[in-house]
This record gives structure tokens, C-alpha cells and sequence, in this order.
């Protein structure tokens, strides 16, 4: 039993002790050599030892230790071995004997200790659900190993089952958990975390991929994810379907956006005055984003932002060009600034363009080119 189990266990009725009491208890039968402690895959042999200090001073390994009682090491325990290494590894003892039960034990124990090891790297490398579990396995198996003949022997016995399920479960990761499908998972992840949260708040989004979204979501973070391999992998690429649609139509949209402006640029009065270098330099801020690639690591956010700023770019493209050619003469005004809170009736409509007529007039008879945007 863990240490959490026992301060669970025994607050309930009838006992209803708070932690501290729990802990002193247990530590007390640990002193009287009536129960047995492991904690980090290390047996604690002595309540006055530096490991014992460690776990029954810190709350957290205290509660992930695990506890048994103290038993000697009869025949009858020697045939449970038998039984449960059989059921565990497949083969039968040949001698019921201490030490060559023993033996037999570290020696299964110690042939796939390594590859249970292995996978759990590779869970917690690629932080994957489930590496806890081949992580508690590895410290039963490397207690099991490591401890005396008859610690060998009770330890199997209490734990054979876990060590059955993470040699198991280290089998079948082995078997699908290779280079190209971690970089399958990897991916799906990235779909998830990069891409679901700007779907998601699409308001036009179907409802479908919201449950593929839920779906990916509840398989990735099973312990059994490995089993659905290839529903992560559909879900994941019916999201990333759809986040590239929107992302070409973004791209496209924005394309298309700023070869209209070039054009209206290029037809503009006086575009036909400039050379081709002051043509190439006045266009440098609006090519780019008909000539270059589309990056896929931009956001659809800011393709759609571009978008939006279309209209201030190529303004200031005008501007540039009509100071090319006519220099200081040129002064802009601005439109908006006559028509601030929009216009309700004739009357403020009349007013604001007779501002902007005023404005005008203003700088033709000072000699300015008036450039209206």
C-alpha cells in the first residue's frame, strides 16, 4: 500500500486520523521490524536510516512510498513466486528453493528492466501520458533486483502484477512508438496547441471539428494513446485541413489585395514621371506580399491584418511618389478628419465638405499640390 492510500484509508471511519498520526504510526512499525518500506525503488531496512529521515520527513514521498508487512519467506510464499513469475514471464521456476527463486526473479526481472526503462524515457522525453506508471514500474523492478533473497521474493509477490502491466505496456510502445510516429504525435500536438485556438474562435466554424478538436484533446492525454494512433492522426489532419483552407484563403485574399494596389499605384498621375529605380523603391512596401511565398509559420491573424492595412499602405505609396515628383509642394490631407462621428443629415454633410473645400483652398492659394486620401 502507498503511503497516500494509508492517509486516505485511515482517515475515513471508524479511524479518522489526521496525516501526522498516520505517518508516526507507520514509521513506528517500520521500527518494530513489523512492516517493510520502499521509496524511490530503494528498501528502507531501517527506520533510522538516511532514506527512512528522507521519506517520513517529506509529505510527497511519503505518500508515494509503499509499505508491506514483514513475512518471512515459507514454502507456500516460494510457490506463489513460481505461480506468479509464470504468470508474469511466461515460464515456471525449476527448483523452489529460496535462493533459486530468488535468481530466477532478478534475473527475468533484470532481462526486460532495461526496455520498461527505455519507454519511459521515451514518454517522458516526449512528454507523453503514461510515464508515471513505467516509471513506478522501473523503481518496483529495480527494488526487486536489488534487494536481499527474501526481499526479492516478497517484493515480486506484492508487485508482480505492475510489473506484468509495464512489461506489457513497454511491448507494445516498442512496437509503435517509432521515429515517424513520434513525429506524428508531435505534429498532432502542435495542431492542437497552434492551430485549435485560433479555430476555435472562428464564428463560423462547424461543429464537427470542434468535437474533433474534444476528441484529439481526450486521446492524447490517455495512457493508452498509443492504442489510438491512427484516431489522433485522422482528428489532427481533419483540424489541420481546415486551418490550412482558411490559411490559403487569407494568403490568397491578401495576394490578391495588394496586386489591386500596385495597380492602382501604377496608374496613378504622374507614376509614368518616375524612373524604374524610384518605381522599384515606392513599390518595396507592397511587392513583398504579392511576390514573396507565403510563410506557413505566419499567422492567419496576420495575413488578415495585412489585409486591413492594405488601404494605409498604398496611401503612403501615393504620397511618396507624388513627393518624387512634385517635392515640397505636395500636402496631404485627410479625408476622415472632416467627417469624425459620421454625418446624419444634410446639413453636416454640407458642413464637412465645405471644410474640406476651405482646407483645400487653402493650400492651392499658398502654392500646394493638394493630395486627398
Amino acid at each position: 500500500a502507498s503511503g497516500k492510500y494509508l492517509e486516505t484509508e485511515f482517515g475515513k471511519e471508524p479511524f479518522g486520523w489526521d496525516f501526522d498520526v498516520v505517518r508516526l504510526l507507520t514509521v513506528c512499525l517500520v521500527r518494530a521490524d513489523a512492516v517493510e518500506a520502499t521509496s524511490k525503488g530503494q528498501l528502507i531496512e531501517s527506520a533510522m536510516s538516511v532514506e527512512a529521515k528522507n521519506t517520513f520527513s517529506q509529505n510527497n514521498l511519503f505518500r508515494q512510498a509503499s509499505f508491506r508487512p514483514k513475512i518471512g519467506i515459507d514454502f507456500p510464499e516460494l510457490v506463489k513466486a513460481n505461480e506468479n513469475h509464470q504468470d508474469v514471464f511466461g515460464d515456471q521456476i525449476p527448483e523452489l528453493t529460496q535462493s533459486v527463486v530468488a535468481q530466477a526473479i532478478r534475473v527475468s526481472i533484470a532481462a526486460r528492466e532495461k526496455s520498461v526503462q527505455d519507454m519511459y524515457n521515451v514518454l517522458a522525453t516526449n512528454k507523453l501520458p503514461g510515464s508515471d506508471i513505467l516509471g513506478s514500474a522501473v523503481d518496483l523492478m529495480r527494488a526487486v533486483r536489488t534487494g536481499s533473497e527474501e526481499q526479492t521474493i516478497s517484493t515480486f509477490n506484492s508487485s508482480y502484477k505492475e510489473i506484468k502491466e509495464a512489461n506489457k505496456r513497454a511491448a507494445e510502445l516498442t512496437n509503435v512508438l517509432n521515429e515517424p510516429k513520434l513525429a506524428d504525435l508531435e505534429a498532432s500536438k502542435s495542431v492542437l496547441g497552434k492551430m485549435w485556438p485560433f479555430l476555435q474562435k472562428e464564428p463560423d466554424l462547424e461543429n464537427t471539428f470542434r468535437e474533433h478538436a474534444e476528441k484529439l484533446d481526450d486521446c492524447l492525454a490517455r495512457e493508452t494513446f498509443y492504442r489510438e494512433l491512427s484516431a489522433i492522426d485522422q482528428y489532427a489532419r481533419e483540424l489541420k485541413k481546415e486551418y490550412l483552407r482558411r490559411f490559403k484563403e487569407a494568403a490568397h485574399a491578401r495576394q490578391i489585395a495588394y496586386s489591386e494596389a500596385i495597380q492602382f499605384l501604377e496608374t496613378t498621375p504622374g507614376w509614368e514621371k518616375l524612373t524604374a529605380e524610384q518605381k522599384d523603391v515606392i513599390k518595396e512596401s507592397l511587392t513583398p506580399y504579392v511576390e514573396e511565398p507565403v510563410n506557413l509559420n505566419l499567422s492567419i491573424p496576420q495575413l488578415r491584418s495585412d489585409c486591413d492595412a492594405v488601404t494605409s499602405r498604398l496611401n503612403k505609396a501615393v504620397e511618396e511618389m507624388v513627393r518624387m515628383v512634385d517635392g515640397n509642394r505636395v500636402v496631404r490631407v485627410s479625408v476622415s478628419a472632416f467627417f469624425a462621428g459620421g454625418v446624419e443629415t444634410e446639413e453636416q454633410l454640407d458642413a464637412a465638405l465645405q471644410g474640406l473645400k476651405e482646407t483645400c483652398e487653402r493650400h492651392i492659394g499658398a502654392g500646394k499640390k493638394v493630395l486627398i486620401q
